[in-house]
Parts: structure tokens; C-alpha cells; sequence
């Protein structure tokens, strides 16, 4: 059950899966942290995504395999809602070699 205005972090939020369920989330009043390596995914999601729930959603473009930038994507998204409800891992780590 997802309570009205939690919090989620979403790792490889722009992915298929990850862009889906924080297009659901959003329905319910959800405050949306997403990660995305990708910027084009972002860009994307970002038009799928009524602007008025916009506001509800933090972006972070950076490589989540590397163990900074998920302690800086916690931080901020801590910083921005205060709170983090709960983690959704979409993330699928791969190797560009």
C-alpha cells in the first residue's frame, strides 16, 4: 500500500520499469527521487510526467555504480523531501566495454 505523499527513491528511474512505476507513484501524491544515468531517458520521462506533479520529482544524473554518487543522491534527495520512504532498485548495471 502506498500512503499519499511518501517518499521513493528510484534507481534507473528512466528505464521501462523504473519510468513506470514512478508514473504510478505519481498518482498517488508520491514525492519521486530518480536516478538515471541516461539524460535522454530523463528528458523523456520528464514530458511523460504532468507538470504540475514535476514539482514532486527530484532528477539525478549521474552513474549510480559508483558509491559517491549514490551517497550524494540520498543526501540531496534527504535534503529536498526531507525523508526517504522507501527504495525501488531498477537499476541495471552494465559495462560500456
Amino acid at each position: 500500500m502506498v500512503k499519499n505523499k511518501s517518499v521513493f527513491l528510484i534507481t534507473g528511474g528512466g528505464g521501462r520499469i523504473g519510468s513506470s512505476l514512478a508514473k504510478k507513484l505519481l498518482e498517488f501524491d508520491s514525492r519521486l527521487i530518480i536516478g538515471e544515468k541516461d539524460i535522454l531517458k530523463i528528458k523523456k520521462l520528464k514530458k511523460q510526467i504532468d507538470k504540475k506533479n514535476l514539482k514532486n520529482c527530484f532528477f539525478f544524473h549521474k552513474d549510480l555504480t559508483k558509491i559517491n554518487n549514490i551517497k550524494k543522491l540520498i543526501f540531496l534527495g534527504i535534503k529536498k523531501f526531507g525523508k526517504i520512504d522507501g527504495v525501488i532498485y531498477c537499476l541495471y548495471p552494465f559495462s560500456d566495454a
